[in-house]
């Protein structure tokens, strides 16, 4: 039924236009339920799908819509939440906040995927995003990862989204019950392309597996030398108290930042110039962590919109759209050792 605004439970409504001849009643339960004022031509701009809802077409059109008696639509699958902010963005309010923090500017992105508003809400989303920008740096969860590279994703933010794919795979960690990617789940998860999160890990695993093979090509090594069995015992010692033995074990379950951290705290010989075997596995281990910063890396944007993500082939790892566009993979390498620099730090 038809909403009149001089009602008392109008006057309690959230008012995106005063002038508004629509009315949304967002939310299932009536405790969380919200009423807000909206005008159909400013949505009708702004996206596609409310073009279309209000369209005598559908069920929800009229042939006029009027502020004297704004008709109300129900939306009772919509986050309240979500679609008050997007409500009050889309018709340019001034008290609008842009520091929401990840959970709700998830749902945001989430709407706004469903009611095809990603050019609208650009401009907002990123000055949301500036709060976020390291993000990626804190202890993030695989699963808040995720969301944050959907968030990313929607608005169109090539760099952040580099950053967060980049720190799924520099996070990402597998216990010995559970399946590659398989317990990361929810919408987020869902509505990024097939296969994403399958392939970040995947390259996450063709990186352990390579720092793997060196280990123990480095481990042979040391037993082909003149100290052999004896100083292989010393190597082992060491690789535990790091917690980097059995190495199998380790390396199927540790994430890139644990194998990382561990390797900087191998130990050399104290007589540094004395020449030992365990100078020389010292300074390998330097060449691995080497290795480990020069393949780790996010993904391009730009590319992954057009579907060049594979588990099976390299993928364009540029952190910025105008970097990939120009080749410029020096500069991109040089940002890219810059941030996981600031990784580190955490």
């Amino acid at each position: 039924m038809p909403r009149d605004p001089a009602s008392p439970s109008a006057a309690q409504m959230i008012v995106a236009d005063p002038e508004g001849d629509i009315v949304f009643m967002v939310g299932r339960k009536k405790s969380d339920q919200k009423s807000i004022l909206v005008s159909s031509k400013v949505l009708s701009l702004a996206s596609p799908a409310f073009a279309a809802l209000f369209s005598p077409r559908w069920s929800e059109g009229v042939d006029k819509f009027s502020s004297i008696k704004p008709r109300q639509i129900d939306l009772p699958d919509d986050d309240t939440a979500a679609m008050d902010w997007i409500c009050q963005a889309l018709h340019f309010r001034s008290n609008i906040s842009t520091d929401i923090g990840l959970s709700r500017l998830e749902k945001v992105a989430i709407l706004g995927d469903k009611y095809d508003l990603g050019v609208a809400l650009k401009p907002w989303g990123q000055l949301c995003l500036q709060s976020l920008r390291w993000t990626v740096s804190t202890d993030l969860s695989e699963a808040e990862i995720v969301s944050l590279m959907w968030v990313v994703f929607f608005f169109d933010h090539s760099r952040l989204f580099w950053y967060s794919s980049f720190a799924l795979q520099f996070r990402y960690s597998r216990s010995s019950s559970s399946r590659d990617g398989q317990h990361i789940s929810g919408i987020a998860a869902s509505l990024l392309k097939e296969k994403t999160i399958v392939s970040i890990i995947a390259d996450r695993h063709n990186i352990l597996n390579h720092v793997h093979t060196m280990l123990e090509d480095m481990i042979t090594q040391v037993l082909s030398d003149t100290e052999g069995p004896i100083a292989i015992t010393h190597h082992i010692k060491e690789l535990q108290r790091i917690d980097l033995w059995p190495l199998s074990k380790i390396f199927q379950q540790a994430s890139l930042k644990d194998v990382e951290q561990r390797l900087g705290f191998y130990q050399a010989c104290k007589w540094y110039d004395c020449g030992c075997s365990r100078v020389k596995m010292h300074d390998t281990i330097k060449v691995i962590l080497g290795v480990i910063a020069e393949k780790q890396a996010g993904l391009c944007l730009k590319c992954y919109k057009v579907g060049k993500v594979s588990r099976a082939s390299e993928n364009c790892m540029m952190l910025d759209q105008r970097l990939c566009e120009s080749g410029e993979i020096d500069r991109d390498r040089f940002l890219r050792n810059l941030i996981m620099r600031e990784l580190q730090k955490t």
